[in-house]
């Protein structure tokens, strides 16, 4: 607890609400929106990666943001999320970092909090839109997925939901496009939950990892 609060790390399950507040106004104040970066550690920075443009734009974005005092939640594994402040010169601006730890290589929130827990907040804090980047983002067309692939897919959510619906009718809303990776995982999450989302420019893309957001239009 004590190398967090020195970073300025605040783990948003690990706090308690008048620490929030000032996030949940920023919030409001930008119409219920909240930029939500996910494992942007997923990869060591290598000096490979620290050369791509996109690591440029993510930085460079990121430190704008927090500039003009955008609402950022970054989801990253506890062990890992020391080092956020420092890859991507978050402390350079002193505002809280805000801090969702989930599991390796996986974006639901460490236990004992469950999906319902972080909707439940997320609706606290007043979002009513969650803007998604980060390391990994890829996306498989619907229609071409074969149905042992869309059941493992619906395995993981509930067969009640929304999105198992879309999968079963072989739609989706973003031209047929099922989000995948972590980030994509948690949209879908997200959607579930009743939260809208989108996608963001900013996200890193490596050699393992192509994105391409403007494809990701809803039509």
């Amino acid at each position: 607890m004590g190398l967090i609060k020195e970073l300025g790390l605040v783990n948003i399950f690990d706090t308690d609400e008048d620490e929030l507040e000032p996030l949940k106004q920023q919030i409001v104040k930008h119409d219920g929106q909240v930029h939500v970066f996910v494992h942007l550690l997923s990869e060591r920075l290598t000096p490979q990666i620290l050369a791509l443009p996109s690591y440029r734009t993510l930085a460079n974005g990121l430190t704008q943001y927090r500039q003009e005092g955008l609402p950022i939640i970054f989801a990253e594994e506890p062990r890992k999320s020391f080092d956020l402040p420092q890859a991507f010169s978050l402390s350079s601006i002193e505002q809280p970092i805000y801090l969702l730890e989930t599991r390796a290589n996986d974006p639901h929130p460490v236990p004992p909090i469950t999906w319902s827990n972080l909707i439940q907040l997320f609706k606290g804090l007043e979002i009513q839109k969650v803007i998604l980047g980060g390391m990994y983002l890829r996306y498989d067309n619907i229609q071409y997925l074969s149905d042992e692939r869309l059941d493992r897919i619906k395995g993981r959510l509930a067969e009640d939901s929304e999105v198992s619906r879309y999968i079963t009718m072989r739609r989706f809303d973003f031209n047929n496009l099922l989000p995948q990776g972590c980030v994509g995982d948690l949209a879908l999450r997200l959607l579930e939950g009743g939260i809208d989302f989108d996608f963001s420019h900013l996200c890193l893309k490596t050699d393992k990892n192509l994105v391409e957001p403007s494809y990701l239009i809803r039509g």
